[in-house]
C-alpha cells in the first residue's frame, strides 16, 4: 500500500446555481394600538454609521478606515465618495458613484497627507447620510524609527484568493511604539515579549521594546498588491518602509475569448467576475459578474460578450456589454429532464456572419456510450432559438463533442470514439469526419490562419490540421515539454499577428503562447507564483533551514516526475536533476540528507540519493536482491542525522522499522515491541524522530494512531488515537480522512501531521489540535528556519499560518 492523494483529472464540471427569494413584508401601528398592512414601503435612507479617526498615519500613505455594514434599508441606494474611495463586499477600490443593499460591508480608504501633523477627510455618502473618516499624519520628524520589523505572514511572494489577509509580524525598537500600520490599516499589538510589561528583559538591549503585532489588510482583486509597514515611535520618529511584502489577487483565466482586434482576452476569474485582460500591459478591467457561467464567447461585431446558464431545466442566454459592463438576459427556455437527470453547457461559440450563438448540452449518464448532446442556435438579429443538431436531429457520426468551433458557415467538434473531427452543418444537422487519427484526447479547438487549417490541443501535444490534405502536425509535442506540460487544457486561440497560438490550463493555472513556428511554449498568464516548471503534484517536502531552500518531488502519474528546488525569496523552481534520471516508482518520501549534501528519495522499491551540485542520482537499496533489503515496500523515512542513520517505515511489515547506516550503507531491521501485546504496530505510513533521536514517531495509517517507540527499550506504545476537528470527527479515522505524513517540530517540542487538515500533538501531555478544514487536503508539510509552516497542495506550495487558518501560495 503506499500513500494516498488527489490525482488530477479530465473532468466535466457540473454548474449549479441556486436562486434565493426573500419575503418582503410591511407592518405598521396607529395610537390606537390596531395592526394595519398594505404595500411596502421603499426605504434607501440607511441607519447612521460612522468611522474612527485615526492618528500618527505614516505620510503619503494609504490609509483604511474599519469596514461599516450598511443597515435599514429594503431597496438598492446610491453610494458616493469625496476625496477618497471605497470597495464593496471586499471588491475592487474605486471613486466612482455606485449602489449598496442591505447587509452589504463598505470599505473606505484615502491618501494620508505629504505633510506632517496634516488631518485628511473623507466623506461617504450612502441614501443620503453622511459620514467622515479623518486621519492624521505623525508629527514632523526628529529622526527615523530605529524599529526593527519583521512581517512573519505571509512569506516573501504570495497569493491569495481572500479579500482581506491577517498580515502578522514582530517589531523591535528602543523607544515605545506609537504607531504601526500596513497599507494605512492599523495594527494590532497582539502581545508583548517582556520580563517587565512592555520591555523586554535587559539581556536583549537593545533594542528595549519588542511586540507581535497583526493587520488585517484589504486586497485589491485582479491586481498585485505591495504590503508596506510603517511605524511610528512615541519621539515622533517615523519609517514609513519598515518592511514589504507582495501578494497577488490576480490569476489566469481558466477559459477565455479572445477578441483579436485589441489583443484582448475575455474571461471569467476567482468570484465568476467577468473580466477583459490587456495582453499588452496586462491589467484586469472588471466589467461583471456572471451567473454561474463558465463558458462565454466574445461576439466582436455587438461589443458584448455571451454566456448560457443551465439551472435545473431552465437555460438562459444572457450578454454583458463590454462597455458598460450591463448585464442583459437575451433568451431563456426550458429542456425536458428525466428523473434524477441534469443538463451541462459545455461550449458556446458566435458566428459573425449569420449573427447567431451556438451552444451545445450535454445530458450525462454513468453509462458514457448514453451521454446524449443537443446543439442549439439563437439568432441575435431574429431572436429566434432552433435545435440545430442532436440524436434526433441530423445525420453522420454520432454528435459527443464538449468544444465547439465556428469557420464561416460551418461548424466543427471532436468526435471522442475515432480521436477525429467532426463538421457539423447548421443548415441540416448533419455530421462528417473530416479527419480521424488525433493522437491523445483532444480538448480544445482554434481556427487556423486559413479556413483549411485548425489547431487542436490535448494530452499529446498541439496538432495542426490541414483540412484540404487532411494532413496531421503535432506542432508541440506534449513529451518534449519540461517547464509547460498541461493537465486540463480549456480554451485555445490563435493571435495571428503574434504568430502564436493561446492555450488555457485550469489545472495549472496558466495561459501559455504556443509558437507556431518551433512549437516553444512561453507563460503569459498565470495564478501561480514564480517561475519554473509548474507543479501538479508537490508530493513530498524538504527543507534546508540554514538557506531556507525548499525541495519538492513532485511524482504525478500524468506527466514526468520533478525533483525541484524553490528559491523562497523570488518562488522560483528549478530543476535538481533530470527528470528521466529519477525511478519509474511510486513515491514515498523525500528528505535532505545535510551532511553529505544530498536529497534522499524515498520509493515503494528503491531508496536513491541525488546529489545537489551534480545532480547524480545513486540508488542506496532496493527491495531485492541478494544486498536488498527483504520488505514488500519502502514508505516514510527520516534522517537520524546524530547518528547518521536513515530509518524508513514498511507499511507491510508489522512491529518493523529499517536501519540503514548512512556511512557503510550497511542495513538492519529493527524489531518493536508493542506495549499492548494484542496489537501489531502495522500500517506505518511515515515516522519522525525528536530532537535527541532518542524517541521515534510512527504514523499508522491503517490504525489511525501515532505511535512513540523508545529506541532504548524497543517499545512502542500509542500516544494519540484521536484527533478531533471543529466538527467532531477524527481526521486520524479513515472514515474521515487520509493520514500521510508526519514531522516534528523542535521549536514546539510537538508533532504535525497532514490527515487532509493539519494535525498538531502537543508531546508534554499527547493532546491533538486539528487545525482548519476537513477538505484542505495538505500533503505534506515542513518548517523553516523561523518556525514557519510550509505545506503541500495539488500544484501549489504554501505558507500556511494554522493559528489564524489563513495560507498563501507561495511558488506554483
Amino acid at each position: 500500500m503506499h500513500k494516498s492523494y488527489l490525482q488530477p483529472s479530465v473532468m466535466l464540471k457540473w454548474l449549479m446555481f441556486v436562486g434565493a427569494f426573500g419575503l418582503l413584508s410591511a407592518c405598521g401601528g396607529g395610537s390606537g394600538g390596531d395592526n394595519n398592512t398594505g404595500t411596502a414601503v421603499t426605504d434607501t435612507t440607511p441607519d447612521s454609521f460612522s468611522f474612527a479617526a485615526q492618528a500618527n498615519t505614516p505620510l503619503n500613505q494609504w490609509v483604511t478606515a474599519q469596514a461599516i455594514t450598511v443597515s435599514g434599508i429594503n431597496s438598492a441606494t446610491a453610494v458616493s465618495i469625496t476625496n477618497g474611495e471605497f470597495a464593496i463586499n471586499g471588491g475592487t477600490f474605486t471613486s466612482s458613484n455606485g449602489s449598496v443593499t442591505n447587509g452589504n460591508t463598505v470599505v473606505v480608504r484615502h491618501m494620508a497627507s505629504a505633510q506632517n501633523a496634516t488631518t485628511t477627510n473623507t466623506i461617504l455618502t450612502i441614501g443620503g447620510v453622511s459620514a467622515t473618516f479623518s486621519s492624521t499624519t505623525v508629527p514632523a520628524d526628529t529622526g527615523s524609527a530605529a524599529a526593527l520589523v519583521n512581517i512573519t505572514f505571509p512569506l516573501g511572494k504570495a497569493k491569495t484568493s481572500s479579500n482581506t489577509i491577517r498580515v502578522t509580524g514582530t517589531a523591535n525598537s528602543a523607544q515605545p511604539l506609537a504607531n504601526l500600520s500596513v497599507n494605512g490599516t492599523p495594527a494590532t499589538f497582539a502581545a508583548l515579549s517582556a520580563s517587565i510589561p512592555g520591555k523586554v528583559s535587559a539581556a536583549l538591549s537593545p533594542p528595549d521594546y519588542a511586540v507581535n503585532w497583526y493587520a488585517d489588510v484589504p486586497l485589491t482583486a485582479n491586481a498585485d498588491n505591495t504590503l508596506t509597514v510603517a511605524v511610528t515611535d512615541n519621539a515622533g520618529n517615523s519609517n514609513n518602509e519598515a518592511a514589504t511584502v507582495q501578494v497577488s489577487r490576480k490569476f489566469a483565466p481558466s477559459t477565455f475569448s479572445y477578441d483579436a482586434q485589441t489583443n484582448r482576452l475575455y474571461a471569467t476569474v476567482e468570484n465568476n467576475e467577468l473580466v477583459s485582460i490587456d495582453l499588452q500591459s496586462y491589467e484586469y478591467h472588471a466589467l461583471s459578474n456572471l451567473q454561474s457561467a463558465y463558458n462565454l464567447v466574445f461576439a466582436q461585431d455587438t461589443g458584448k460578450v455571451f454566456y448560457v446558464t443551465a439551472v435545473n431545466s431552465n437555460i438562459t442566454l444572457y450578454s454583458t456589454d463590454t462597455e458598460t459592463g450591463i448585464v442583459n438576459q437575451v433568451h431563456t427556455f426550458n429542456v425536458a429532464l428525466q428523473n434524477g437527470q441534469f443538463t451541462n453547457l459545455t461550449d458556446i461559440v458566435y458566428a459573425s456572419a449569420t449573427q447567431t450563438i451556438y451552444f451545445m448540452l450535454t445530458y450525462p449518464s454513468s453509462d458514457r456510450a448514453l451521454h446524449s448532446y443537443e446543439l442549439y442556435g439563437f439568432n441575435l438579429s431574429s431572436g429566434s432559438l432552433s435545435l440545430v443538431s442532436s440524436d434526433a436531429v441530423g445525420n453522420g457520426p454520432r454528435l459527443e463533442s464538449n468544444k465547439l468551433l465556428s469557420v464561416n458557415n460551418m461548424l466543427y467538434g471532436f468526435n471522442w470514439e475515432r480521436d477525429g473531427l467532426i463538421s457539423i452543418d447548421p443548415a441540416t444537422g448533419n455530421r462528417s469526419l473530416l479527419v480521424e487519427g488525433i493522437a491523445g484526447y483532444n480538448m480544445a479547438l482554434a481556427k487556423g490562419e486559413t479556413d483549411n487549417i485548425i489547431y487542436t490541443a490535448g494530452f499529446a501535444g498541439v496538432f495542426r490540421i490541414d483540412l484540404t490534405t487532411q494532413q496531421i502536425t503535432n506542432i508541440s509535442p506534449e513529451a518534449e515539454q519540461d517547464i509547460y506540460v498541461t493537465e486540463q487544457i480549456q480554451s485555445l486561440a490563435l493571435d495571428a499577428q503574434g504568430s502564436r497560438l493561446l492555450l488555457s490550463d485550469s489545472t495549472a493555472g496558466l495561459v501559455l503562447a504556443v509558437d507556431l513556428n518551433t512549437g516553444e511554449r512561453s507563460k503569459v498568464l498565470s495564478s501561480g507564483v514564480g517561475d519554473g516548471r509548474y507543479l501538479l503534484m508537490p508530493q513530498f517536502i524538504a527543507t534546508d533551514t540554514t538557506t531556507d531552500t525548499v525541495y519538492l518531488l513532485d511524482a504525478n502519474t500524468n506527466a514526468n516526475q520533478a525533483l525541484l528546488e524553490v528559491n523562497l525569496s523570488t518562488a522560483n523552481r528549478s530543476f535538481v536533476t533530470d527528470s528521466s534520471a529519477l525511478p519509474d516508482d511510486i513515491a514515498a518520501d523525500l528528505l535532505l540528507d545535510k551532511a553529505r549534501n544530498r536529497l534522499i528519495a524515498i520509493y515503494n522499491n528503491q531508496i536513491v540519493a541525488v546529489d545537489l551540485t551534480s545532480g547524480a542520482v545513486s540508488t542506496l537499496k532496493t527491495n531485492s536482491g541478494a544486498a536488498g533489503i527483504a520488505v514488500q515496500s519502502f514508505n516514510g523515512g527520516v534522517i537520524d542525522s546524530v547518528n547518521n542513520k536513515l530509518l524508513i517505515s514498511a507499511f507491510h511489515a508489522d512491529n518493523t522499522l529499517i536501519e540503514l547506516d548512512l556511512i557503510t550503507n550497511q542495513h538492519q531491521l529493527l524489531s518493536m515491541t508493542p506495549a499492548s501485546t494484542n496489537t501489531p504496530v502495522s500500517g506505518i505510513i511515515d515516522i519522525t524522530l525528536n530532537s535527541s533521536a532518542d524517541k521515534v514517531y510512527l504514523l499508522s495509517q491503517s490504525q489511525g494512531a501515532i505511535y512513540q517507540f523508545d529506541r532504548n527499550s524497543g517499545v512502542a506504545q500509542v500516544i494519540v488515537s484521536a484527533c478531533n476537528n471543529a466538527t467532531n470527527m477524527n481526521m486520524l479515522d479513515l472514515n474521515y480522512a487520509t493520514p500521510l505524513n508526519i514531522i516534528y517540530n523542535p521549536n514546539a517540542d510537538s508533532l504535525l501531521v497532514t490527515a487532509s487538515s493539519v494535525l498538531e500533538v502537543n508531546l508534554a501531555d499527547n493532546s491533538c489540535v486539528a487545525y482548519g478544514n476537513n477538505g484542505d487536503s495538505y500533503i505534506d508539510v515542513s518548517l523553516t528556519s523561523d518556525n514557519q509552516l510550509l505545506a503541500t497542495q495539488q500544484n501549489k506550495l504554501l505558507h500556511y499560518d494554522r493559528i489564524n487558518n489563513q495560507s498563501v501560495v507561495i511558488s506554483r
